[in-house]
């Protein structure tokens, strides 16, 4: 088991332990570690090393953390006196030469970003058939370690000065072309000295995401890799990206720094892309009240669903939050750009400009993590430019020079998303099942849910697709399938169906499918990848290809009870045959 297999080749359920991982850690704040009197050498086949395994020359000093992408260590420089981080990918995407090139493209453009919120990236290549990439070690946390530690939220002065850093670097990129794609907290490293004292704020794993992104859709396969609770709508459609998306994103960090969840928190991932692409964006007063009310406004902005509704730069959207909370980058800031004057002074180049009331300045904590000397007091009014009526942009001619002020016209109202959507957003959408993406079943829109896990108890609709597979799905809403898997109901394009998140991370679906007509709507999912058949006894299997870095497997019965249903199960990280060998072989179907 685990091995490739080709054409058709029958397959049975079996005893297969499935494969752990543990959760990712912020770095931590230590010393190297002695070199070991022998230093072992990474074998062929990498689980996790140990420390003193030597890779690529670099001696492992210790695990930082692993995620689906692969395992992260602080690790010796060969020749330095320095640590640095090393970032091994998955096989699973080592193996395909076609990424490995892509890799490589991207870890080069990321590595001729030079600034000091982007973590520089030192070194790339590949050993022994693995690839991975070296990069500054940072001392002190992330921000999503910060946030675990303030689950209420933190000081909005400093969650304004975190996003202002993140912005000026996400700009910088975007001048360059470059989209990050991920930006969330945990890729947001604080630099902390011994004593506390906060130093640069930076924004790691540049190109990383793009490379898998790239290699993905050209498998046909329209994976996003981009952290669920983070990713713009346009990212789960799968639509092309700009600068906006980052935007997004950072809005996303930005309410989870100042309340300590997402904007869209949900039970389940295909819940919270639901909520991404159709409901409006939640009140950041409702769970913080003392949060300025021009808060709320701004971020409708930043998470607007149309990205053309959104602030055209991460510098305006900065400032506007900044204005709201009632701080400022000092003159001397990249983000500034002349506007601090205008705001102290309530003299702007604008002749029509709007400027408020001066407001008292915020109360920031004395903890040296949750201030910045480098903010002072600022007047609120409009969220988008801090009191002025012109837009803030970077012009393109010059890609360093000062964010700066111009007239323009006035956006458009922002408003609740209509009922219906444009026309672009009414077309089919067909997503690949080698990602949770296809679990939601986007056809004309996401899964709509037709149970809630406050009622226990399944529709009837529902109920009757848990009856055929007592053991694999639960007897209601608020039990678990199989592997402590959650689940939840839905339905789409006249499919119902039941789609559980196993502890795992294996997600699989039950549809409905009674008729060859619903198969193909299914199977249409799949677009251009559809997988190697397998026999089997009780039904057909199909399992994705291995350049597929997510994989699925599809399952079709025989027997007339089960026939009316196809499940679906996808592994993200996972090969198909990983799939296969580690969930399938040990899913109770029933016969």
């Amino acid at each position: 088991m685990g091995q490739e297999r080709n054409g058709s080749e029958n397959v049975t359920q079996g005893e297969v332990a499935p494969e752990g991982q543990g959760p990712t850690t912020p770095p931590e704040q230590q010393t190297p570690s002695e070199p070991a009197p022998t230093q072992p050498q990474a074998p062929a086949h990498y689980g996790q090393l140990s420390p003193g395994t030597v890779f690529a020359g670099y001696r492992i000093d210790r695990v930082l953390g692993h995620g689906g992408m692969g395992t992260v260590y602080v690790a010796a420089h060969p020749r330095l006196p320095r640590l640095d981080v090393l970032k091994l990918l998955n096989p699973s995407f080592s193996n395909d030469p076609s990424f490995r090139a892509r890799f490589e493209r991207e870890a080069d453009l990321a590595g001729s970003l030079e600034h000091r919120n982007i973590v520089s990236v030192y070194d790339r290549g590949v050993d022994n058939g693995q690839l991975w990439i070296a990069m500054r070690y940072v001392r002190g946390y992330d921000a999503a370690s910060l946030i675990r530690s303030r689950p209420t939220g933190i000081d909005p002065a400093f969650a304004v000065h975190i996003i202002s850093e993140i912005g000026i670097a996400l700009d910088h990129a975007h001048r360059r072309g470059m989209v990050h794609r991920d930006v969330k907290p945990a890729n947001i490293l604080i630099e902390s000295d011994d004593d506390g004292t906060t130093g640069a704020i930076m924004l790691t794993d540049f190109g990383i995401a793009r490379a898998v992104d790239d290699a993905m859709h050209l498998t046909d396969t329209g994976l996003t890799v981009a952290s669920v609770p983070y990713a713009s709508p346009e990212q789960l459609h799968g639509y092309e990206l700009d600068g906006r998306a980052d935007i997004y994103a950072l809005a996303c960090t930005f309410v989870e720094l100042l309340t300590g969840a997402p904007p869209f928190p949900r039970d389940n991932r295909l819940a919270a892309m639901s909520a991404h692409l159709h409901d409006t964006p939640p009140s950041v007063r409702d769970r913080v009240p003392t949060l300025p009310p021009e808060l709320d406004t701004v971020l409708s902005i930043a998470l607007a669903k149309e990205p053309d509704e959104r602030y055209r730069t991460c510098a305006e959207f900065c400032y506007a939050a900044a204005t709201a909370v009632g701080v400022a980058p000092s003159p001397n800031s990249p983000l500034s750009s002349g506007m601090h004057t205008a705001l102290i002074t309530g003299q702007t180049s604008n002749p029509g400009a709007h400027t408020g009331s001066r407001r008292a300045p915020t109360s920031v904590s004395s903890d040296p993590r949750f201030s910045d000397p480098r903010f002072s007091d600022a007047r609120r009014s409009d969220p988008r430019t801090g009191g002025m009526s012109g837009r803030v942009f970077s012009p393109a001619g010059n890609p360093d020079s000062a964010t700066q002020v111009v007239q323009t016209r006035g956006r458009r109202p922002v408003t609740p998303p209509p009922t219906g959507r444009d026309e672009r957003r009414k077309t089919t959408l067909l997503v690949s099942l080698a990602t949770v993406l296809a679990l939601i079943g986007v056809i004309a829109g996401a899964l709509a849910y037709v149970d809630r896990p406050d009622t226990g108890t399944w529709s009837a609709a529902s109920a009757s697709i848990a009856e055929q597979f007592p053991q694999l799905l639960p007897a209601g809403p608020k039990a678990q399938g199989f592997g402590g898997a959650t689940c939840s109901a839905a339905t789409g394009n006249g499919l119902d169906a039941i789609s559980c998140t196993a502890s795992s991370g294996v997600q699989y679906t039950v549809w409905h499918t009674p008729t060859a007509d619903d198969r193909a709507i299914v199977d249409d999912l799949v677009g251009s990848q559809p997988g190697t058949p397998r026999t089997w006894a009780q039904g057909s299997v199909r399992v994705s290809r291995t350049t597929v870095a997510n994989g699925w497997v599809i399952t079709n019965f025989n027997d007339s009870a089960r026939a009316p249903y196809t499940v679906v199960a996808t592994w993200a990280g996972h090969t198909g045959e990983q799939v296969l060998d580690e969930w399938w072989r040990n899913a109770p179907f029933g016969s």
